[in-house]
């Protein structure tokens, strides 16, 4: 390693601004390290979807835990980037087996989470320490950085799930919410869990490589600091200055060096008599030879020490330093948890969070007991809202022509009758995806796929102005009679 072919300017920086270095540093050398890192990943994450698809909690803590295996590409793509030979894809390839053979049991177990792993990760890449050698380096460079390593793997982890909450989000909102159950989108048991998980891979996927790229440079500037880097290449850069002389001057240097250094012989000895006569005087003032007993309180720790002991041995106070050190561990630790936990409640709050209901979906008064639907559609579970034979009334609209209003009592008087069933519980405000929802979650079986027609065809019929085929239509009444029965 010949730090003059070093591509960035080497300099001494602030914790904060050599994270920013390893953002740019990954955005420059983009190419080289994401090549490499997608064709590796991208096999293997869809290899453990067809192994684990049945298990997403599964993939999730795989892919995770096998993360300091794949960091190894990135730090391998810049310190060869940073020294101006940034390696193609096909280099990283071919040296990425050799890079896995490196110690990986560490890595994986005792300092999986460690947020220093990346810190010590080039020390055996790159220094090939190994053992109580690796132990001390690294004590050594993790011992000003270790707030800022927790600091930035507790954001970064932040990130992979605000990130990942962010495509299940857009997702929802692009797909229709009657379709999200059947494609395996919706908020299922198993649904939910298996999308998440593939949505948090494909964050860390974005970026991990960004994460590792921070935390190298915060290795490096930490070298910068203890090797110093910068004066190194200060001093080889006056040296190169200085050589860029002549002969000529270097001998006119020298000869008038050599015509005005030396005085006569016999001014040296008078010098060095006057020089030795002028520390005879010096020596006998009062202020040398003088010998005094000074007493004074000292602390002693053992009762039995005696006062020489305590004079040959001084107070060890480093214990406070690591005092200090634990608190600042304990104070970004705290602060990662609270920030995780608002995060999280943020998320609750969003799911809880209910839409603008079915307004249009109703709204008739009840004038008689057959209510005139002619002005709405509206989703009214109010008894007095519906007429008594739910069926026999759409029907007769159907007929004539009212196909809407049909279908709105057919989906108003399923859910008016699971309700007063008391099989779920729906609050007025609900969208027909919810509602579909939570009949989806609480009844299986040839009720809940009725319901999913029915909601499908007066959804068609609401909002894209497609009516049912007439069979298709007497297909749903016969249903509705069969599953949810007839008002007696």
């Amino acid at each position: 390693m010949n730090i003059e072919d070093l591509t960035v300017e080497v300099r001494p920086r602030r914790p904060h601004e050599a994270m920013d270095l390893g953002i740019r540093m990954t955005q420059r050398w983009f190419g080289a390290i994401y090549g490499p890192w997608l064709v590796i990943l991208l096999p293997f994450w869809a290899f453990l979807n067809l192994c684990s698809h049945q298990l997403p909690w599964l993939l999730l803590f795989l892919f995770w835990w096998l993360k300091p295996i794949w960091d190894r590409i990135p730090i391998f793509v810049l310190s060869r980037a940073m020294f101006g030979d940034p390696p193609t894809t096909t280099e990283t390839l071919k040296a990425l087996p050799g890079q896995i053979r490196l110690p990986w049991l560490g890595p994986l177990f005792w300092f999986r989470l460690s947020p220093n792993r990346l810190i010590d990760m080039p020390v055996y890449m790159l220094e090939n320490m190994r053992g109580k050698k690796r132990q001390s380096r690294v004590s050594l460079l993790t011992r000003t950085l270790v707030e800022y390593t927790m600091l930035v793997t507790m954001a970064y982890f932040v990130f992979e799930w605000i990130l990942a909450y962010g495509f299940y989000q857009l997702v929802m909102l692009l797909v229709p919410e009657a379709y999200a159950g059947t494609l395996g989108w919706g908020a299922g048991e198993e649904g939910l869990p298996l999308v998440m998980v593939n949505f948090y891979i494909l964050a860390s996927l974005i970026l991990e490589p960004f994460y590792a790229a921070t935390c190298f440079s915060l290795y490096i500037n930490r070298r910068t600091l203890l090797e110093g880097w910068d004066l190194e290449l200060a001093f080889k850069r006056i040296a190169v200055r200085l050589q860029e002389g002549t002969k000529i001057s270097m001998l006119l240097c020298c000869a008038l060096a050599a015509w005005f250094a030396a005085p006569p012989a016999i001014a040296q000895e008078e010098a060095v008599s006057s020089a030795k006569e002028d520390i005879r005087t010096v020596m006998t003032a009062p202020e040398f030879g003088e010998e005094k007993t000074v007493t004074r309180w000292r602390l002693r720790l053992d009762p039995e020490e005696t006062p020489e002991a305590s004079e040959s041995e001084d107070l060890d106070l480093s214990a406070l330093g690591m005092l200090g050190v634990f608190g600042k561990f304990l104070f970004y630790g705290l602060l990662a948890i609270a920030i995780i936990l608002l995060v999280a409640f943020v998320i609750y709050l969003i799911n809880r969070r209910k839409p603008r209901g079915l307004e249009a979906l109703s709204a008739e008064k009840p004038a008689e007991v057959v209510p005139d639907l002619q002005k709405g559609e509206g989703f009214a579970i109010d008894p007095t809202t519906l007429p008594t034979d739910i069926v026999q009334a759409a029907r007769q609209r159907w007929q004539s022509g009212n196909g809407r209003e049909a279908l709105s009592l057919l989906f108003r008087g399923a859910i008016h009758r699971l309700v007063e069933s008391g099989r779920i519980e729906i609050a007025d405000f609900a969208t027909e995806g919810e509602c579909l929802r939570l009949v989806r979650r609480q009844i299986e079986g040839e009720p809940a796929q009725f319901f999913a027609d029915l909601t499908l065809a007066w959804q068609a019929a609401a909002y894209a102005h497609r009516m049912p085929e007439g069979e298709r239509f007497e297909s749903l009444c016969q249903s509705w009679m069969k599953h949810l029965g007839v008002v007696t």
